[in-house]
């Protein structure tokens, strides 16, 4: 059966790709204060052979040093350092990442002016490319420029739509795509000339692919969660593609989740019929008034099904579009009338703590940290990530290895062993739902990394020696 896109996909993807706050800022490159393992020199190496131009005349014009923004299930952004290289005529503009030397944007100002140019004043729709032939050349600007692009098999995720731009991403499996590696192309919808592209790419993890839940049942677990956010009243799911996204979080835990589109009510009557019947008319959303409906997207854990993100991607309102999904779930439903029907969805083990990482904001991990009986606890999977150890569950209890040394942590006991040594914890190892988590000390004491707990802010500092590659911008 073929995939059909549509745009509700699409919007989610850019949406989450270049939203947020402006959290950037630029900086005279100071040879005296700043080292980079990649040199001024060998980023315009590194773009001229990327353009398959060594002659192309560039200036370096300032490092840019861009905060860590997470936002929403697959889209962590961690902090980032470029060289802003620009030509001459200051035409064309490149970021180039001062760690692997790997371009991150490119944009070229003429053309894309002249495409703004066609688009606003009224270029007639009908002298478009189409749009078969605009997705090639796309392709083929992509697959010259994102270094392994048929290695990683970059591919489209289904329930996209390619409409001015579109994103290639690694795919793992049938269902599985792989998250940070993407590659995102802006074009000319008359001309087909490519204007701008946004490129990552991250080494390969291990990955569990196969799940144990289906993504219909994924459907049921997201229904159970939406119902227990404050003030939803009614849910249902929209549309669901079958897509799965895998991505590793900033502390190095990789996770695979079901992506699943629900739309959660304040009113108790948010049915898909409803919706179809009525196309939205009356189910405004405004900002400073009372919301009806909102139309979200849940990570669906493929292994347990536990949401671990759930994320408002836009207001719910007056849509054909819409409404015709709508209308096509409820006959899905009609035939099925157990895809809709949710289960109970467990309460959490524990109030959630704020994570900070390395002096950054606060970022979203998978597991964040909890609050039990007043103590801050970490997954203590995280010990293993962030020191390249290794973490193993046998003879019901943890077996973590570490620099070489091998610890014992049993459930229900702060003694954790090491050969004929033992360190003593602030509290006993917890066992929540199969997942284990230990005090907030277990990371100094066992990594070596430093942890505190603030606990006027709710909030876990980590702190894992990692360099900065500049200093984080002021901010009022």
């Amino acid at each position: 059966m073929p995939f059909i896109r549509h745009r509700i996909l699409a919007a989610f993807i850019i949406c989450v790709a270049s939203a947020g706050p402006s959290l950037a800022q630029d900086r005279p490159y100071d040879p005296l204060t700043m080292d980079f393992p990649v040199s001024p020199s060998q980023a315009m190496a590194a773009v001229r052979a990327w353009t398959g131009d060594p002659q192309m005349e560039l200036v370096l014009d300032c490092v840019r040093y861009t905060l860590g923004v997470w936002w929403g299930p697959v889209s962590w952004r961690p902090p980032l350092t470029t060289y802003v290289l620009q030509t001459p005529d200051t035409n064309q503009e490149f970021e180039v990442k001062a760690d692997t030397g790997d371009i991150w944007h490119w944009t070229n100002f003429p053309k894309r002016g002249a495409y703004l140019s066609r688009v606003r004043g009224g270029a007639d729709p009908a002298d478009k490319l189409p749009a078969e032939t605009l997705e090639e050349a796309g392709r083929t600007f992509a697959r010259a420029r994102y270094p392994g692009f048929d290695a990683k098999n970059m591919q489209i995720i289904p329930g996209t739509v390619c409409d001015g731009a579109c994103q290639w991403r690694s795919q793992l499996t049938d269902n599985v795509w792989r998250w940070e590696d993407y590659c995102h192309v802006w074009w000319d919808d008359w001309t087909g000339e490519v204007y701008e592209y946004v490129a990552n790419s991250v080494p390969e993890a291990a990955f569990n692919l196969v799940p144990s839940i289906t993504s219909q049942q994924a459907e049921q677990y997201a229904l159970a969660f939406a119902l227990t956010q404050p003030d939803v009243q009614s849910a249902f799911v929209l549309v669901n593609y079958n897509v799965a996204l895998a991505n590793v979080d900033p502390l190095g835990a990789p996770r695979v989740g079901w992506q699943v589109c629900v739309v959660d009510c304040e009113v108790p009557d948010g049915t898909p019929e409803r919706y179809a019947r009525e196309q939205g008319d009356t189910w405004e959303y405004t900002i400073d008034g009372p919301r009806k409906c909102a139309q979200n997207w849940a990570a669906v854990d493929i292994h347990t099904g536990e949401v671990y993100e759930y994320v408002c991607s836009e207001k719910l309102g007056p849509s054909q579009e819409y409404a015709d999904m709508a209308k096509q779930r409820a006959a899905e439903l009609a035939a099925s009338p157990a895809r809709s029907r949710p289960i109970r969805y467990p309460a959490p083990p524990g109030p959630r703590c704020q994570l900070a990482l390395d002096g950054d904001f606060p970022v979203e991990s998978h597991y964040p940290p909890l609050l039990l009986d007043g103590k801050a606890y970490l997954y203590v999977g995280y010990l293993a990530t962030l020191r390249d150890g290794e973490v193993k569950w046998k003879d019901a209890q943890v077996v973590l290895t570490l620099r070489g040394r091998e610890y014992r942590l049993r459930p229900g006991s702060a003694e954790v062993s090491c050969g004929a040594d033992s360190v003593r914890l602030s509290g006993v190892v917890r066992n929540l739902r199969g997942r284990v988590y230990v005090p907030v000390d277990a990371f100094p004491k066992l990594a070596g990394l430093k942890a505190d707990y603030d606990a006027k802010s709710r909030t876990v500092r980590l702190t894992t020696g990692r360099k900065r590659l500049a200093p984080a911008p002021a901010t009022d």
